[in-house]
This record gives C-alpha cells, sequence and structure tokens, in this order.
C-alpha cells in the first residue's frame, strides 16, 4: 500500500497556497517547515508523520499533519491576536472544501484541530515571535 504523506502534503499546501483552484488560500506566505525562505508571516507545513491502520474491513493509515502559524512583532509590544487570527484563516481554510488525495486514498474527513498552547519566543534583541501550532490526526482510507 502506498503512503498518503507526498499527496496530503500537497494538498494542504495547494490549498493554503491558494494554488489548489478552491479559492481558499491563507494571506501568509506558505512554507514547508524548516524552509529557508520563511518571511514574518507564515504558515509552515510539517511533514507529516503516518501509522497503518487496519479494520475487518478497509485500510488505511492514520496520519498527523502539524501547521505552525508565525507571526512577529516588536519586542515589548506582544500582539497575540495576528497569530490567532492566521491559525483560524488556516483552518478555515482546510475545512472550506475537501482536500483531494489523488487515486490511492480518501480522506475520511478533517478533523478539528487539537488545542496547542501558543509559544513565544525572542527572534533577536528588537523581535519577539509568536507560533500557534494546529495539529490534525487525519485518517484515509484506501481505494
Amino acid at each position: 500500500m502506498s503512503l498518503p504523506l507526498k499527496a496530503l502534503t500537497t494538498a494542504v499546501y495547494e490549498r493554503l497556497a491558494g494554488e489548489d483552484g478552491a479559492g481558499l488560500g491563507v494571506s501568509a506566505d506558505v512554507f514547508y517547515a524548516g524552509s529557508k525562505e520563511a518571511t514574518t508571516r507564515y504558515v509552515a507545513i510539517q511533514i507529516p508523520t503516518s501509522n497503518r491502520r487496519v479494520t475487518k474491513t478497509t485500510t488505511g493509515r492514520t496520519s498527523i499533519v502539524a501547521l505552525r502559524c508565525h507571526t512577529e512583532h516588536p519586542a515589548g509590544q506582544a500582539k497575540p491576536l495576528p497569530a490567532f487570527e492566521l491559525a483560524s484563516e488556516a483552518n478555515d481554510s482546510l475545512h472550506g472544501a475537501p482536500l483531494g488525495l489523488g487515486t490511492d486514498h480518501n480522506l475520511l474527513y478533517l478533523p478539528e484541530p487539537q488545542d496547542a498552547p501558543p509559544e513565544q519566543y525572542d527572534i533577536d534583541d528588537a523581535t519577539r515571535a509568536m507560533d500557534v501550532v494546529l495539529r490534525y490526526d487525519l485518517m484515509t482510507q484506501r481505494q
């Protein structure tokens, strides 16, 4: 059985970047986690992990996809709302229309993301960042 990770990662990237034709892209840059091109406001897609799931009648995968919604602000001027707004925008984008995973797998449903506390940290002496991480536990079924 092929893994749905490439198709899943591509579908999430194309949706958030507005490249899938659904018109549901976010108003920030979209990168894969670890990209050197990162800007001051972006959504980073963590490469998903996956485990095989076999039931009596079907086979599929359980995959975890995380989106890091990152914003920056001047030190001493905490602005948590832009990070939460970006996270909300990314979540709305993914839920706006079904994600297609190609011919090998179907996405059974897109759950609401699990809560993760926001992280604040220093970029340098003058800049702080806030990240809100959305984690989705997805189930696919082999066609």
